[in-house]
């Protein structure tokens, strides 16, 4: 179960990263400028962070493995189409496309970790789901330069796509559900608490505040360097994209 997420959270990754890279052809064949590059980020951010919330409250209710396999054929049949836009338009669209994918992936994988482990191993657990990270990060910028280098940028796009369609197939066919709160002091029967409920306990947790803060602020800094870094290595340096993606 663990390795097919990681597996399928490396997927998430690549395909969310791999625009970095391939921002450098892009805005060349449409002319772009950087604001407009920016944008495709922006527009990312706004449907991954608002639809996660619905997507998390269905997986508090209905069978997370059925939302995660969508999830992953989601944000993979996206991220292959947007090697078919064929104007700037069509890419934010599709790119907006990935964002909802993405969003229906992380919290049912925590919540589905959770039934899988007791308290005491589920923090290394959820340590080992989280190379995801920086393992699909890497991938994607140097796959997505390789592929751009050898074949295009739309190839790229395509072949990264295509491929995380088995991890949707192998975690649908190969995840049992597990019971619901099997390790934990709520009882395994009892209904996922309403909306109002959970915002009143967020709302009263200091330390959750402070982690989001610090998560968004890593995020800031995250995301802005390796979105902008292989453009910043192209016109500063001359690297190539190949070059870059091996950077």
């Amino acid at each position: 179960m663990l390795l097919l997420l990681l597996f399928a959270y490396i997927f998430n990754f690549i395909d969310r990263n791999i625009i970095g890279v391939l921002a450098v052809p892009i805005r060349t064949e449409f002319g772009l400028s950087d604001t407009a590059l920016s944008h495709l980020g922006v527009a990312f951010g706004i449907f991954y962070a608002i639809i996660a919330i619905p997507i998390a409250w269905a997986a508090d209710r209905r069978s997370r493995v059925k939302i995660i396999a969508g999830a992953v054929a989601l944000w993979s049949l996206f991220t292959a189409a947007c090697g078919l836009v064929q104007n700037y338009s069509q890419l934010v669209i599709a790119r907006m496309g990935v964002a909802v994918g993405e969003a229906g992936g992380i919290a049912p994988s925590y919540s589905l970790i959770s039934d899988y482990f007791p308290r005491e191993k589920r923090s290394r657990a959820l340590a080992f789901y989280s190379l995801g990270i920086p393992i699909g990060s890497a991938l994607g910028v140097f796959f997505g330069g390789w592929l751009a280098a050898n074949l295009s940028w739309r190839s790229a796009f395509v072949i990264v796509g295509l491929l995380g369609l088995p991890a949707a197939l192998l975690i649908r066919l190969l995840i049992p559900e597990p019971e619901r709160g099997r390790f934990d002091a709520r009882p395994a029967s009892a209904s996922a608490p309403p909306a109002g409920e959970v915002a009143r306990a967020l709302f009263g947790t200091p330390s959750f505040w402070l982690l989001s803060f610090g998560a968004a602020s890593g995020s800031i800094l995250g995301y802005g360097l390796i979105f902008w870094l292989p453009s910043f290595f192209n016109r500063s340096f001359g690297l190539e994209v190949a070059d870059v993606g091996w950077f």
